[in-house]
């Protein structure tokens, strides 16, 4: 076939498929087909709470977010400590970025998507490692510590909330979106 012509090789395929699809479809060829629910189909939420990408998604989801909250709820006291008396700045800075992560991060997710055909959890751990760098960093404290944890945590925690939900629905369809997310 490969001293075909290209379109006389695509017709010849074309039909080579068709016949197999009408074989399985008669009964003559076996198509072997896994039990249960494959990625991307749709699922109850039954379904999704025994996949191990669910599992998955749930604590990547609740370890992201958590550390996340734990630095927004405690900037004003981590300012302090660190010597700074307004810590409204600080405040204003996650707010701010927090916001560009959430619209930052569904064009990132579509990017990853279109550009590079990587499926979206992915960009969930590049966010996730955003997150990561920035918390690495203040532990090491070092120079600007403040700033690159404020910058860094609101855009990570952002995206992660743009991304998570498109993640479950690429993962498990909307037929029950609103239970899995």
């Amino acid at each position: 076939m490969d001293l075909l012509q290209p379109a006389e090789r695509h017709r010849r395929i074309a039909h080579l498929q068709a016949k197999l699809f009408q074989a399985a479809a008669e009964g003559a060829v076996r198509v072997k087909r896994r039990k249960g629910q494959r990625r991307g189909e749709d699922f109850t939420l039954m379904q999704a709470l025994i996949k191990a990408d669910f599992l998955l998604m749930f604590f990547s989801l609740v370890l992201a977010s958590g550390s996340g909250l734990t630095v927004i709820d405690n900037l004003g006291q981590i300012c302090q400590s660190l010597g700074y008396t307004d810590t409204s700045i600080f405040v204003s800075m996650i707010s701010i970025w927090n916001f560009l992560g959430r619209v930052g991060g569904g064009y990132f997710s579509e990017a990853i998507i279109r550009k590079y055909a990587y499926p979206r959890p992915v960009a969930m751990a590049v966010v996730q490692v955003v997150m990561a760098f920035a918390l690495f960093y203040y532990a090491m404290g070092w120079p600007g510590e403040i700033y690159v944890l404020s910058i860094f945590i609101g855009l990570g925690y952002g995206a992660h909330w743009a991304i998570v939900p498109a993640s479950a629905s690429e993962l498990f369809r909307l037929k029950e979106l609103d239970c899995t997310v």
